[in-house]
């Protein structure tokens, strides 16, 4: 029987030796306990289960809901240079998620920042495929005003970069005009399905069969279409969609900026995949993956609440597509505006 002296060592050795495993936050750090359960952390590669997010939280010991606060997660290892957590990339993928890139890098960058500052918009560059190898993100000041901030963000794996992103923060302040785009009317989340509950009754007929390649779903992210058919893509529909969406889990004690970066992780679903709509042949296998993407916030947000995004590709051609996408809050608040291009091709060609 291991005395409590021996866990102890071991312990310390894990987080000594893993110093990735530590989530900061500008309002101060979430410590590895509330992260990750001891007993259950595994340091080796082979151990890890990639097969879906849930078997990858669970084989390194990620507690039930503390899925994104992991998936985004950094540890300061030096001044203006941080680590991210190891990346989930499924088994029958070969690329990371761009969300979680965009997550990491940003919150990277809210770690140098002081409180009162907010994420206003950045500019982000994806430059190489992400793995699953931990990230390097070297963050560097480039102006600090009194009401504006901005940095630069470059995420590197393997002495190759992933990503560079310009990031710029502000502080809250009264408007004296205001105005906004009114919110698209459509079908509330409520009077609608999941779409995991949609692809579980559908991918039983013949012709939904492709859906399979489409799941795992994130677990941490709950969506809802208002048009199911927009999402099964298995007829011709202009390049047009709007979905529910909100994170699961539960954000109520992490701050502003933690929330912008979650919504950045949720930007980078659904949107460049909507310049598939108008393709003439649906069932077409393709290579779609990021090349840049902006987003600008207007509002505070709170993302365990039902959000719409709103999304649309305005062109497609020379394999690339440009998409833009705005997310509102179920009382018509115009939160962030995103735009995204994009390399959008027949699978044979594909090609970085």
């Amino acid at each position: 029987m291991l005395t409590n002296r021996v866990l102890s060592k071991v312990y310390n050795r894990l987080t000594m030796s893993l110093n990735n495993s530590i989530n900061y936050t500008p309002s101060g750090s979430l410590q590895f306990d509330n992260l990750v359960n001891s007993r259950k952390y595994t340091s080796s590669e082979t151990e890890v289960d990639y097969s879906s997010p849930q078997k990858f939280m669970e084989s390194l010991g990620v507690k039930p809901g503390k899925y994104i606060e992991y998936a985004l997660g950094v540890t300061n290892v030096e001044p203006g240079v941080f680590r991210g957590n190891r990346i989930y990339v499924h088994n029958s993928r070969s690329i990371a998620f761009g969300g979680l890139l965009l997550g990491q890098a940003a919150n990277a960058a809210c770690q140098t920042i002081p409180q009162n500052l907010y994420i206003n918009s950045l500019h982000n560059y994806f430059i190489n495929a992400g793995q699953r190898e931990p990230l390097t993100l070297q963050v560097t000041n480039e102006r600090e005003g009194k009401s504006y901030c901005n940095k630069t963000v470059c995420a590197t794996q393997n002495e190759k970069t992933v990503i560079k992103m310009q990031i710029a923060f502000k502080t809250n302040e009264a408007g004296s005009i205001e105005h906004q785009w009114k919110m698209p009317e459509c079908l509330l989340p409520e009077e609608l399905l999941p779409i995991n509950k949609i692809f579980e009754d559908k991918i039983r007929e013949e012709k939904y069969k492709h859906l399979k390649s489409r799941l795992p779903i994130d677990p941490t992210v709950e969506f809802r279409p208002v048009d199911p058919e927009e999402m099964l893509r298995v007829k011709t529909l202009p390049p047009k969609r709007l979905t529910w969406v909100k994170q699961l889990d539960d954000m109520s004690e992490l701050n502003q900026n933690w929330h912008r970066c979650v919504l950045l992780y949720m930007s980078d679903y659904i949107l460049l995949s909507t310049s598939l709509l108008p393709n003439k042949d649906p069932l077409m296998k393709t290579f779609v993956v990021s090349l840049d993407h902006s987003v600008w916030f207007h509002n505070d947000i709170n993302v365990n609440e039902w959000l719409l995004y709103d999304t649309e590709s305005s062109y497609a051609g020379n394999g690339q597509s440009f998409n833009n996408g705005r997310f509102w809050s179920k009382d018509g608040t115009l939160l962030a505006t995103v735009s995204q291009s994009g390399i959008v091709r027949q699978l044979k060609e594909a090609s970085l």
